[in-house]
């Protein structure tokens, strides 16, 4: 959810939200072969060893997510001593972003802001033009809602490209998807799984699991447009956050 998540800033929740430094990138050779994969599904049934079907991809770099998408999502996050999963869904309609979580409390913005400290309740990032401006507000599910930080500071919606710098790893199956694997630079080391397309121009994800300490699954993705009440919000949200938003509004990086 430097998710710039958005955010996902890719670090946003968390996925959300990585800020990407600009690094070499490193081009992954593919053979512009065709692959029989009736054949290798045949083989892989058969049981031979090392029998596996793989997808033709001509990806040397991530294509960008769609400007307007939506996708569930089941996040595992282990950290100290945080240990927390939850289910949620990401609504994303560049340069707006929501990111709803059932549970909170692993989340390092919700789980930390002032009166939520690792409560379990449901929580939502919201990238959106409230009466702060362009910012992030967390949304919580007793009604509760707070001012995080601005666009200005980092914590804008993810962009759509936010993985263009990533390295290509090759192929992965993830949930029973065939992924392209890209490694991708940001405040940690970020795994990206899309779906293996080379016909496509722009991405599905799949997973992103931000090292070491929270891994994200995607599914149900929908592509299009929202409704503009998606990113309403219930009132001013005036108030800070505090916690992790506190600190990011005050380095300016989320």
């Amino acid at each position: 959810m430097a998710a710039t998540c958005s955010s996902l800033h890719s670090r946003h929740g968390r996925f959300a939200y990585t800020s990407t430094a600009a690094c070499c990138l490193t081009l992954f050779l593919l053979a512009a072969t065709q692959v029989d994969v009736a054949s290798a599904s045949r083989a892989s049934r058969s049981g031979l060893p090392g029998a596996t079907v793989q997808v033709v991809s001509s990806a040397s770099a991530p294509t960008p997510w769609p400007s307007s998408f939506s996708a569930s999502f089941t996040e595992t996050v282990k950290y100290l001593f945080i240990k927390s999963s939850t289910t949620g869904r990401l609504f994303y309609d560049f340069p707006y972003e929501r990111m709803d979580r059932e549970n909170g409390e692993g989340d390092r913005y919700c789980g930390t802001a002032t009166g939520k400290k690792l409560k379990k309740v449901s929580c939502s990032h919201v990238v959106t033009n409230g009466t702060q401006g362009f910012a992030r507000y967390l949304v919580f599910g007793d009604g509760d809602c707070c001012f995080c930080c601005s666009t200005e500071n980092g914590c804008g919606a993810t962009k759509p490209d936010w993985a263009a710098n990533g390295e290509y790893q090759g192929q992965d199956t993830v949930a029973g998807v065939v992924c392209d694997k890209f490694s991708v630079k940001g405040l940690q080391t970020n795994l990206y799984w899309i779906a293996a397309d080379a016909s496509s121009t722009v991405a599905t994800p799949v997973r992103l699991l931000q090292k070491p300490d929270d891994d994200m699954i995607f599914s149900d993705v929908s592509v299009g447009k929202f409704d503009p009440g998606t990113f309403a919000l219930p009132g001013k949200c005036d108030k800070s956050c505090g916690g992790t938003c506190a600190l990011v509004g005050a380095r300016g990086d989320a």
